[in-house]
């Protein structure tokens, strides 16, 4: 009998071991496997003093005998992605193996446990084969065994997969419902909450990253809302559910949304708001509640986004790869660094592989590629001697190939044909991407810093106060532009505001701006101190501030003032 408490036997450990090199994702990579089997066959052999950076880059990862692993960040990504496989691979296909490896987070060293529910199935099986044993012959013993580990695997089966009734390609997307809306007041105000219902599914139906049913047909619109939702969530496998209601008042109506995890049941969001409605205005209403929420919910880190990140982890088996993926991809671009992008181009290629006719993946792809240019970074999927430029341009133009009417596809082809200096093909497909899906505030966000680098600067401010109004949960990078509109201003104050807002320490220009915007109130000592940091972290910029400087594409004016600040902060530019 297995004692849980116990560690396996080396010789488990070495089955394990096999076991978990068979799975699909670590026969996808032979890097993974020799990384796996190295800490655990120093870890049984007593060298575990063998398991440190700089051993593993040599014995596994190749390096050459000088690889200094304080510079070079590569087995600290392997490890993370290597963390993050045997996650999923016991979250999925050895959710019933005995035995379970882990590499603990800040270590190499792997750590060796019994698999709790796994033995504790085990105990339960034995148990009943004694039981049994005593009352039926061995056979019958056998079959009632046989059903009876069936019946674990299904429960363990239904806790981890969700059943949706519609998928695409096989592959995972978050299902949203958008339910009839409550109304209290008139027949004018029952119209104009079908109408909004309909503005609403239409609107959410415009991104790509989830799926939209309008459940009107579906039910008697008349039903009251209360179970409701858990009922449609468990009718048709919806993950979210949007209910809302309306009350008229005599001159306004009172408007309150949510959104339920229908898997849970819960609230994970609500809205509520007054509007004065005159008669003659309601399109105008429509409108208005329809700006407010569909981007707070559905943008890029909306609320959809930030609560599916929180609990990406539970999502197993290959189907949910390319969501995972997506989901990875935008938190690089809010946390920018080698080792994020690393992961996230990784990430992308692969789920290219499984979803080849996917305009999403490819129009994140062009982003990555185009951020070989924009901050220096490297590739193992890009040729040196090829164009990053060119590469993102071509890619853009694969996705509008596959799905002509995507705004993400168009985008991303503007950003694109933006950094090939084509700004009047980068202005046009921006412009079809407003109009395909005018609630994204990344496609805003990204159209202010598209008008900045063709100098239109109060349509680029407006553009960014817009994003950042509709999508309270916006990264980062949404204010940078409204620095530099700022500090191109003379707004100094207001640029500081902007840049402290922008701040990351892995990104360059986000931290020449917190040193310059410092320098140009007159505090000198912040300035000064995030000088020493730039100097220290981004040497290539100090050596040639021109070259690091031209990718971000503004004009002269921005650029003397903004070297000046920079110089101000001792920065030792040329």
């Amino acid at each position: 009998m297995i004692d849980p408490t116990q560690k396996p036997s080396n010789a488990e450990i070495l089955d394990e071991l096999e076991r978990v090199l068979q799975s699909d994702d670590f026969q996808r990579s032979e890097r993974l496997s020799a990384f796996l089997r190295y800490v655990v066959e120093k870890s049984l052999e007593g060298e575990e003093d063998e398991l440190k950076g700089y051993t593993i880059g040599v014995e596994v990862l190749e390096k050459p005998d000088d690889f200094d692993p304080d510079i070079d960040s590569s087995v600290r990504v392997q490890a993370i992605r290597l963390r993050k496989t045997l996650k999923l691979y016991y979250h999925a296909e050895g959710q019933d193996n005995l035995v379970e490896i882990r590499i603990p987070k800040g270590a190499y060293k792997p750590a060796f446990s019994y698999n709790l529910n796994a033995a504790q199935a085990q105990k339960g099986s034995e148990a009943a084969a004694s039981l049994l044993q005593k009352f039926f012959s061995p056979w019958a013993a056998i079959v009632l065994i046989g059903l009876f580990a069936l019946g674990v695997f299904l429960a363990g089966y239904y806790q981890h997969f969700y059943p949706h009734e519609v998928k695409e390609d096989g592959y995972y997307k978050p299902l949203i419902a958008v339910l009839p809306i409550e109304t209290i007041g008139t027949q004018e105000t029952t119209d104009i909450g079908n109408d909004l219902r309909l503005n609403l599914a239409d609107s959410l139906l415009r991104f790509s990253e989830f799926k939209t049913y309008d459940v009107y047909n579906l039910t008697d619109a008349e039903n009251k809302l209360s179970g409701y939702s858990s009922e449609i969530s468990e009718k048709l496998g919806i993950d979210f559910v949007l209910e809302g209601s309306l009350q008229q008042n005599f001159d306004s109506i009172d408007v309150i949304f949510r959104l339920i995890d229908g898997r849970l049941s819960h609230y994970i969001w609500t809205y509520t708001e007054t509007f004065d409605v005159p008669a003659q205005n309601t399109k105008e209403f429509i409108a208005s509640v329809t700006e407010k929420i569909v981007p707070q919910i559905a943008s890029p880190h909306g609320i959809l986004m930030s609560y599916e990140k929180d609990r990406v982890e539970n999502l197993i088996g290959r189907r949910f790869y390319p969501y995972r993926c997506m989901l990875d991809y935008y938190f690089y671009s809010n946390n920018k660094s080698q080792a994020r992008y690393d992961l996230a181009s990784e990430c992308l290629h692969e789920s290219i592989k499984m979803m080849p006719d996917n305009a999403d993946n490819y129009s994140y792809l062009s982003w990555l590629y185009g951020d070989i240019a924009r901050y220096s970074y490297t590739s193992a999927f890009v040729n040196p001697k090829q164009s990053a430029k060119e590469l993102s341009f071509e890619t853009a133009r694969r996705a509008i190939q596959i799905s002509p009417l995507s705004p993400r596809a168009h985008q991303y082809l503007s950003n694109a044909a933006a950094l090939n200096q084509n700004f009047p093909l980068a202005l046009t497909h921006m412009k079809m991407a407003l109009s395909l899906n005018p609630y994204d505030s990344d496609i805003l966000a990204d159209a202010a810093w598209l008008n900045a680098k063709t100098g239109d600067w109060e349509k680029s401010r407006a553009y960014a106060e817009k994003a950042i109004a509709n999508n309270p949960g916006h990264p980062r990078w949404y204010y940078g532009v409204l620095f530099i509109y700022h500090y191109r201003e003379g707004n100094y104050e207001e640029a500081l505001s902007y840049a402290r807002d922008y701040y990351q320490t892995d990104n360059l220009l986000a931290s020449l701006a917190l040193c310059a915007a410092n320098s140009a109130v007159n505090k000198t000592d912040e300035a000064r101190e995030l000088a020493e940091k730039i100097e220290q972290k981004f040497p290539e910029f100090v050596e040639n501030p021109f070259l690091s400087t031209k990718a971000w594409q503004f004009d002269e004016e921005f650029y003397e003032k903004f070297l000046i600040g920079l110089r101000l902060a001792d920065i030792d530019i040329d």
